[in-house]
């Protein structure tokens, strides 16, 4: 069956190929700021990308704190949690500029009482 082509229909068609570039544009990472992928080697130093990214984690509720650790033997960053929910999985980047992030819950940090 042959359809005539329109103006309209044109526009429709259009408007997919859009909106399905955005879409796909938008979904690539888990958090959406994951700048870095899997095969990426790293090109700043694991302390300047932590030191760059710590203030805006520490501004997520239920983040309690940032530092570097050792996931599989390699140098990682960690992002310490208070409680390990989909909300903050959803926001935290797995990879930053190469390197690997990993949350970790810790629950809420206390400090010692005195001696």
């Amino acid at each position: 069956m042959n359809y005539p082509v329109t103006a309209k229909r044109v526009a429709h068609v259009a408007m997919a190929f859009v909106l399905t570039a955005i879409c796909s544009s938008a979904c690539v990472s888990r958090a959406g700021d994951d700048s870095g992928n899997r095969d990426e080697m790293p090109q700043r130093s694991i302390e300047e990308v932590l030191g760059d990214y710590t203030p805006r984690w520490m501004s997520i509720p239920g983040v309690v704190g940032t530092g570097i650790g050792k996931c599989d033997d390699q140098p990682c960053i960690r992002v310490m949690v208070v409680k390990k929910t989909p909300e903050l999985i959803d926001r935290i980047p797995s990879r930053v500029e190469g390197h690997i992030v990993d949350i970790v819950e810790t629950g809420q940090f206390r400090p010692r009482p005195p001696r």
